[in-house]
């Protein structure tokens, strides 16, 4: 029988060991069909890492909401700016859970891409053999482990040099609510930075005041939504009565065409809204009977 051996050279073997062909083994060999299959297996990512972050952000907004409310409802609090200290940790703690759901976003894509290169190689080389053993001596290819490494390497940096992971602070909604709200409970008539360069805020401005009401009843917002073809943010009891009539946005010089299905919650306009009553409301000055 004929094996292939990295063993030292034929002059230097037993005499009943003379028919053992020495060779070098390439640096690359195959893996065996029954290892391709079991690669395929096991190099699925489990959803649990991603749902135990998407908990933990769930959590932190929630307890970020109600200190949020906390502070509004003890609207003397408001003056204080202690808040920001909590806010600005929470915006860092959001930031780091974003973080590591890109990097496992990386690492399935890197694991995807070589699952694709191993399956394709399995069609087209041929089994490892005598009669094959030059071809994978010339080959150039990595080792499955090799692969891996090179895949996550090259698929980190084109999303750095993307800048993917900015693009997708700047799309997350409660990145977004969170960097704004110490704003907001300064001052709610503020108009925001955006960092964005393609998802501007275009809120409607009176004064240079962002406008707290509803430009179809003319009340203060309650249950503000957005409309994602324009921007633009109405009451939803009315915009939804107004789409009834007319598909089209119903401010003054807006050609959009939007429908029920086009508006989405504005978090913010409904943050500025409770900050600006509960800061009016902190700053009336009692009566005569209030006093007494």
């Amino acid at each position: 029988m004929t094996e292939v051996s990295a063993s030292p050279s034929a002059g230097d073997l037993p005499p009943d060991q003379e028919d053992i062909i020495v060779a070098d083994l390439p640096d690359y060999v195959p893996l065996h069909q029954s290892l391709v299959r079991e690669f395929e297996k096991t190099s699925v990512i489990p959803s649990t890492p991603s749902k135990l972050i998407d908990d933990n952000i769930k959590t932190l907004m929630k307890n970020v909401k109600d200190y949020i409310d906390y502070v509004i409802d003890h609207d003397h609090l408001l003056d204080s700016e202690n808040y920001q200290a909590f806010l600005s940790s929470q915006l860092s703690i959001l930031e780091d859970l974003l973080k590591k759901k890109f990097e496992l976003d990386i690492l399935k894509n890197s694991i995807d891409s070589s699952k694709k290169e191993v399956y394709l190689r399995s069609n087209q080389e041929p089994d490892l053999s005598i009669d094959s053993l030059d071809y994978y001596q010339q080959s150039s290819n990595l080792q499955v482990g090799d692969l891996l490494q090179k895949e996550y390497e090259e698929t980190k940096q084109q999303h750095l040099v993307s800048n993917s992971f900015q693009n997708i602070l700047n799309s997350s909604n409660q990145y977004k609510f969170l960097r704004n709200t110490s704003l907001i409970l300064k001052d709610p008539e503020t108009s925001l930075p955006d960092t964005s360069s393609n998802d501007l805020e275009d809120l409607e401005v009176a004064g240079g005041k962002i406008a707290l009401k509803d430009p179809i009843s003319l009340n203060y917002f309650r249950d503000p939504v957005k409309s994602r073809k324009c921007n633009h943010v109405y009451e939803r009891e009315h915009i939804v009565k107004s789409l009834e009539s007319k598909r089209h946005c119903p401010i003054d010089g807006c050609e959009a065409s939007i429908s029920p299905n086009d508006l989405v919650p504005d978090e913010l306009m409904q943050l500025r809204v409770k900050v600006y009553l509960a800061r009016a409301k902190h700053k009336k000055p009692q009566s005569s009977f209030d006093r007494i």
